[in-house]
C-alpha cells in the first residue's frame, strides 16, 4: 500500500507541469508568435538585400528547423550558430553601410 501512496505522489507532481507545457503547444497564440516572427525577419532581411520576402521567410524556416536539430545535438553547438548569425547581420550592416554611403 505505502509503494502505491508514492507511485500516486511521483505522477501528481509531474501532472501540473505537464498540463501546462501541454496547453502551451495547443494555444494557437504561439503560432501567431511564429508566423510574427518569420514575416518580420522576412520583411527586415528584405529591406536590408532587396530581395524577395519570399526568399527570406523561408530562409528564416530553414534557420529555424537547424536551431531544432542543433537543439538536440547539445547547447554548445546551437549556441555557436546563433554567434555565427549575430556575425553575419554586423558583417552585412557594416557592409551596407560602406556600400551605400549617404
Amino acid at each position: 500500500m505505502m509503494q502505491t501512496k508514492k507511485s500516486y505522489k511521483k505522477l501528481l507532481a509531474f501532472m501540473g507541469p505537464a498540463y501546462l507545457v501541454s496547453l502551451g503547444d495547443i494555444d494557437s497564440g504561439n503560432w501567431a508568435t511564429d508566423i510574427a516572427e518569420v514575416s518580420g525577419t522576412a520583411i527586415g532581411l528584405n529591406l536590408i538585400f532587396s530581395y524577395s520576402n519570399y526568399i527570406w521567410g523561408t530562409n528564416t524556416g530553414f534557420d529555424t528547423l537547424l536551431l531544432l536539430l542543433l537543439d538536440r545535438l547539445g547547447v554548445r553547438k546551437m549556441e555557436a550558430f546563433i554567434l555565427c548569425l549575430i556575425a553575419i547581420i554586423g558583417i552585412s550592416f557594416l557592409y551596407k553601410n560602406n556600400y551605400f554611403k549617404t
